[in-house]
């Protein structure tokens, strides 16, 4: 005679089965929204470190350059004055800083300092341009580009011209980007060397590049004292003889290279200077991306 046995059953009901799945969800949501947060929280690290990182090196190299800006006769150290025209300066190549192409051998088109005349990034950008003089009984240098500057034979010295201003850079993809061109002629020569190129990419990331002149009350007060600063085209509208240019300022709006996220905030209103720009966090794709202004201001040598 067989015995009958019962069959017990073991599982989950129906609720309890949704409660455990309801929980894992919670669990996956936090996970994902936790992972979500964290990289956003790095995204915005990354731009900013990259932003101050590549805004102070790309500034600092440029008043570095400015800084050595000068017009030596005979000897290093002997200079005139910085951006001063029709001043009987002891050569016509005596400035400094240029802002008239007839400065330069073959007078290149475009290739001299000047304001709102580069319409890339946002809104309008100026240009610099700037000279040193290399003697030959000076130590070897290096223009802007990284290249050796060589001096003729028997010649006592060469000009060396670097220009600064924004241009696409096609290696990254960036749109506005601040480059650097170096040349250097000889007094009497008919052309540049090496100038009026695509030059080198200095910073990938420029939405704005300003410049100002610092200029003195006077021409002829020693060392002079910086009043009031102008753009290039408002120092060539005074009055000859004009103030001496002491110093330069410089602005740059620098921008992340990629999107952070919405974690930066508004678009907000920024000044470079004397330019105004709107909404310098949001671009015209709708990204958000970190912007920061930089400003440095350099005391010219030969201007002391």
């Amino acid at each position: 005679m067989k015995i009958a046995q019962k069959a017990s059953q073991k599982g989950l009901t129906l609720i309890e089965l949704m409660i455990s799945m309801s929980l894992g969800l919670v669990v996956s949501i936090a996970a994902v929204q936790l992972f979500i947060t964290a990289f956003s929280s790095f995204n915005l690290q990354r731009g900013l470190g990259d932003v101050s990182e590549n805004g102070r090196f790309g500034l600092d190299f440029v008043a570095k350059n400015i800084s050595t800006a000068q017009y030596a006769t005979g000897k290093v150290g002997k200079v005139v004055s910085a951006m001063q025209k029709n001043m009987n300066l002891t050569s016509p190549e005596g400035s400094a800083i240029v802002t008239e192409v007839s400065e330069l051998p073959g007078s290149p088109v475009g290739l001299a300092s000047s304001n709102d005349s580069i319409n890339l990034g946002i809104g309008a950008s100026d240009q610099l341009v700037t000279r040193t003089w290399i003697p030959t009984d000076g130590p070897a240098q290096r223009d802007c580009e990284g290249n050796v500057i060589v001096i003729p034979a028997g010649a006592d010295g060469i000009y060396s011209v670097a220009r600064y201003f924004l241009r696409a850079d096609t290696t990254t993809g960036s749109t506005s980007a601040l480059a650097c061109d170096a040349g250097t002629y000889s007094a009497g020569d008919a052309a540049m060397l090496g100038f009026g190129d695509a030059g080198i990419v200095l910073l990938n990331a420029v939405d704005s590049f300003q410049v100002l002149y610092g200029i003195s009350t006077d021409a002829t007060t020693i060392p002079p004292v910086v009043v009031r600063y102008v753009t290039a085209a408002q120092y060539s509208a005074l009055t000859v003889p004009r103030p001496r240019v002491a110093a330069i300022r410089l602005g740059a709006l620098v921008r992340s290279s990629d999107s952070v996220g919405k974690l930066v905030g508004g678009s907000p209103t920024v000044n470079v200077l004397d330019t105004v720009i709107t909404g310098a966090n949001q671009d015209a794709a709708g990204a958000q991306i970190l912007r920061r202004v930089f400003v440095s201001t350099v005391a010219l040598r030969n201007a002391l």
